[in-house]
């Protein structure tokens, strides 16, 4: 089920990136830092709690060696040689969790190597700066003891990369009037240059340096791939540009969407469907009241679970698409395809699935009724009178995988100052 689609913050301050001047060769910059205070000395104890945006300040050569069982170092790479690499972010026995759930791929991977195969899978990129994708279209995530395998045959040769190159510089002259990082950024990506123009621009302030500048852009185009990934979607779609605009631009993301050419009936169903938490708990409460008798569900155990599952409403999965059980979708059933946290063999694991697309949070709560009044879930009504016991028997019956599941409905009704005797 939906267990809270991790939501990645990437960004702390607001910050504006002067203009600068672009070589005519097509380059993103390498970072070179001005002083030696400015790039960590990335020993193990620092390793043990260092912020994904401390850790992009490394060159991106020297990162992949701090995260990697053998710690086999960019270098090797580049010369060719067929590797398989195991990523840990576990240091002296401390786990980083942010390093964990933040560093991607292509933060580790130099340009050159065009695919990579992960437990039988194929992933690959386009450009050569831009995260790597299945034919699915499913982002491949470094996590703990993630495995790739890299041969000769992932690498493009030299003609391949020059090629690439040409074509970006011949791209970037196009916005030679607007001449900074985020149209190179853009480009390499493969990214529209005006949308990231119009909704990213406004986001700068004022940096120390501009290598810190860069660090923070590199860290925002990797944001735009983890969206781009969890809407399915390789183009510039509505949605992405929705979902962002208002993520970046919470002032005014109506201008930016139109900026964009969204047009203004989506941009205001979007606006509508951007539910408030009490907003979503008196609608989970209504609906609940109206379905209770017709289903003999408690109303409390579901409430909670639409606040747990929806993360109280703010996850993409109800705000976009209604669904606010994390319902899972069979193969003939609209969908749309996002990373979740399952609970397998005593840890939790990131996995891929496919979530069911709704026209109305109403129809969420109705599809949820149904599912439970199916033979899996019968035992289960043997307790209506008993919401906690009810939703036990329905943990019991493989509707979720957490073991913590019942004690967090406590944890959720609390908050609101709820209980499964409301």
């Amino acid at each position: 089920m939906w267990y809270n689609c991790l939501e990645y913050i990437f960004l702390s301050n607001f910050f504006m990136i002067n203009e600068v001047n672009h070589s005519a060769d097509f380059e993103i910059k390498s970072l070179s830092f001005d002083t030696k205070k400015d790039i960590l000395e990335l020993k193990s104890e620092t390793l043990q709690s260092i912020k994904n945006i401390d850790f992009l300040k490394r060159p991106k050569s020297e990162r992949l060696k701090y995260v990697n069982i053998n710690q086999i170092d960019s270098k090797i790479l580049s010369e060719r040689k067929s590797v398989d690499l195991k990523f840990t972010f576990t240091f002296d026995g401390k786990y980083n969790k942010e390093l964990y759930l933040k560093t991607t791929a292509w933060q580790l991977l130099p340009k050159e190597v065009e695919s990579v195969m992960s437990w039988g899978v194929k992933y690959s990129r386009d450009n050569l700066e831009w995260e790597f994708f299945s034919e699915k279209n499913t982002r491949l995530l470094i996590h703990e003891w993630t495995q790739i395998s890299i041969k000769k045959d992932n690498y493009r040769d030299i003609d391949a990369v020059k090629s690439i190159t040409s074509n970006n510089s011949e791209e970037l002259n196009k916005y030679s009037w607007k001449n900074n990082d985020i149209v190179s950024w853009a480009i390499s990506r493969w990214i529209d240059p005006t949308f990231a123009l119009s909704v990213f621009s406004t986001l700068f302030t004022s940096f120390t340096s501009s290598n810190e500048a860069v660090v923070h852009l590199e860290d925002m185009f990797t944001q735009f791939d983890r969206e781009r990934g969890k809407l399915q979607t390789a183009d510039m779609s509505d949605e992405l540009k929705l979902k962002l605009s208002k993520k970046y631009n919470p002032e005014d993301w109506q201008v930016k969407a139109e900026d964009v050419w969204v047009d203004k009936i989506k941009i205001d169903e979007y606006e509508k469907n951007d539910l408030s938490r009490e907003w979503f708990l008196a609608k989970a409460l209504l609906f609940w009241a109206e379905l209770e008798t017709k289903y003999g569900i408690p109303k409390m155990a579901v409430v909670w679970q639409a606040l747990l599952e929806s993360g109280d409403g703010q996850s993409d999965l109800t705000k976009i698409w209604f669904n606010a059980f994390g319902i899972k979708a069979t193969w003939d059933q609209a969908h749309v395809i996002y990373d979740s946290w399952e609970f397998e063999n005593g840890n939790y694991t990131m996995q891929t699935s496919k979530f069911r697309k709704f026209w109305s949070l109403e129809d969420s709560f109705e599809a949820y009724a149904k599912l439970l009044n199916t033979p899996r879930y019968r035992k289960s009504f043997a307790h209506t009178n008993d919401p906690e016991k009810f939703l036990s028997t329905i943990i019991d019956s493989w509707y979720a995988t957490d073991p913590s599941y019942v004690s967090k409905v406590k944890s959720r009704l609390n908050h609101f100052g709820l209980s499964f005797d409301s």
